[in-house]
């Protein structure tokens, strides 16, 4: 039956589970507006890459338990890893993104080398763009390589 005035929800309980649209993303209220509490709490799991555009409209704390996730606003990104919480407040614009690549090297760290080559490379953006084309094979070729490792 449980203590009265304390209540134990997991992301494993019997949860109404939103899809959004076609995106792998999902969301749950574990206490919503039925229960009479003065707050809502819920779950989001969301596929690696996959993001939310969104204004906030209430007060929310997101709190990550793996993986890595960014709020971009403003032209900010602001990134949390485990057992960080990210403060949102009503009326901001956000873009919820899913920072975490399958145990991969995240969005966050390569949007930063993205951010330091750009700003490193002379030649404007076609220099810029080859450089990228070059990372993405040296990326590619390391994938390829652990792929391979992992199955040996």
């Amino acid at each position: 039956m449980g203590v009265p005035g304390v209540r134990k929800v997991t992301s494993d309980d019997d949860l109404r589970w939103y899809w959004r649209g076609d995106q792998q993303l999902r969301l749950a209220d574990a206490i919503d507006s039925d229960s009479e509490a003065a707050m809502t709490v819920g779950f989001g799991r969301y596929s690696a890459g996959e993001s939310n555009d969104w204004v906030m409209s209430y007060d929310e704390a997101l709190i990550v338990t793996k993986g890595s996730f960014a709020v971009d606003s403003g032209g900010e990104s602001t990134v949390a890893g485990p057992g960080e919480v990210i403060y949102l407040s009503p009326g901001t614009p956000v873009t919820l993104v899913n920072e975490h690549l399958n145990g991969r090297e995240d969005v966050a760290t390569l949007r930063k080398r993205l951010l330091e080559l750009y700003g490193l490379l002379d030649g404007g953006r076609l220099g810029f763009f080859r450089r990228i084309a070059y990372l993405y094979r040296l990326q590619l070729d390391r994938y390829q390589n652990l792929l391979l490792k992992s199955k040996g």
